[in-house]
């Protein structure tokens, strides 16, 4: 039975490299119950008649707690590593486009898809046209409510950041930064704040630093 014990711990390895540090814990306690149940005296109980099937018990949770949080750090940093590849690869991306001397169009959808992949959250690009701020790209079903739409425009006209949640925009659901101006039109960022799945990255204005910039480059180079 001490041998068998070892079994255990394989599912909670699975459940540390699929889903997590949480979801092996709790496979940990499953197994432990189960080897408990159904090999240790008396059987098809949660007793234990012995002391040494105790301390069996005791080294067998620990062993697949030590177990499955190794493996869920090993997940961590590959979840991690991938995340980075994406981001890098959806600025190589958009700067690809600006040396093509891509349209506008497509510059901005390509922007907005970068600002996605970045913070794993819906993004938009809004354009000054005719005095408004006007979405132009929209990624994972953006949608601005009148509140983001003020706040986007108090960025246009304050060149600063409006941060979703704070004063005096506390119902927007939208972080926005000014990517800058090109033939007389102000360029806008968005991403959404608080989505299921997001990411936010550790340095989040260099991020959107780095895509406004691009942006802003593409469409001077094209006169958009």
């Amino acid at each position: 039975a001490p041998n068998l014990s070892l079994i255990f711990v394989l599912p909670v390895l699975i459940a540390a490299l699929s889903f997590g540090w949480g979801p092996a814990l709790l496979a940990a306690l499953a197994a432990v119950a189960a080897f408990d149940v159904f090999f240790v005296e008396p059987r098809y109980s949660f007793q234990v008649a012995s002391t040494s099937d105790l301390w069996a018990l005791a080294l067998l949770l620990a062993v697949a707690a030590i177990a499955s949080t190794v493996a869920a750090q090993s997940r961590r940093r590959a979840l991690d590593a991938q995340l980075a590849a994406q981001r890098a690869e959806a600025l190589h991306r958009l700067a690809r486009l600006v040396v093509e001397d891509a349209p506008p169009g497509v510059l901005y959808e390509a922007a907005g898809e970068a600002l996605s992949v970045i913070f794993q959250t819906p993004a938009t690009v809004l354009v000054q046209q005719g005095g408004a701020l006007a979405s132009v790209a929209a990624t994972r079903g953006a949608s601005l409510s009148a509140v983001d739409l003020e706040a986007a425009g108090w960025t246009l006209a304050n060149n600063a950041p409006a941060r979703a949640g704070t004063y005096p925009f506390d119902t927007a659901e939208f972080d926005f930064w000014l990517a800058g101006r090109a033939a007389g039109k102000g360029v806008v960022l968005g991403v959404r704040v608080g989505a299921a799945g997001a990411q936010r990255p550790a340095e989040p204005d260099r991020y959107v630093d780095m895509v406004g910039a691009y942006l802003a480059a593409g469409l001077l180079q094209g006169g958009g």
